[in-house]
């Protein structure tokens, strides 16, 4: 996920730019300077007085179908199926933080900072689980070919 942040001192904003989005909101406190994390979930910004400011990625959704999943915390996705409306799982990922997940094609695939989950649609309890040596950054999925 491809990421900036940058302030207009004029307009006092603080604009947030995750691709495809942009979100500007009320610059409470100058940020001289901000830096993302490697992974592209973290923000932390430089403030006036010595403050350090941090920020985490949430409220991502992704869509498939009748299928949602939301990022509701740093480690917690929510899934809903819009069909049955009694089907809702919340998923929790003790260990780490979610860096990366994508839905489709009958399954929803979350990397955390080390583990890979890979759950098949509409059973989220069981998933396939490897830890990874390295934290990921993009996830496609396609059809079994």
């Amino acid at each position: 996920m491809a990421g900036s942040a940058a302030t207009d001192p004029q307009e006092g904003l603080y604009g947030v730019r995750l691709l495809p989005q942009v979100t500007l909101t009320p610059l409470l406190i100058p940020f001289p300077s901000s830096q993302w994390s490697p992974d592209g979930t973290q923000l932390a910004g430089a403030c006036g007085g010595g403050r350090v400011a941090f920020a985490q990625l949430t409220d991502r959704s992704l869509e498939y179908g009748s299928v949602t999943a939301t990022l509701t915390e740093p480690k917690k996705i929510l899934v809903e199926d819009a069909r049955n409306k009694d089907t809702e799982e919340e998923l929790d990922f003790p260990r780490d933080r979610v860096v990366e997940f994508a839905l489709g094609y009958e399954h929803l695939v979350v990397c955390t900072a080390s583990q890979c989950f890979i759950y098949e649609s509409p059973n989220y309890n069981t998933p396939q689980i490897f830890d990874l040596r390295n934290p990921v950054n993009l996830i496609v999925l396609s059809q079994k070919r």
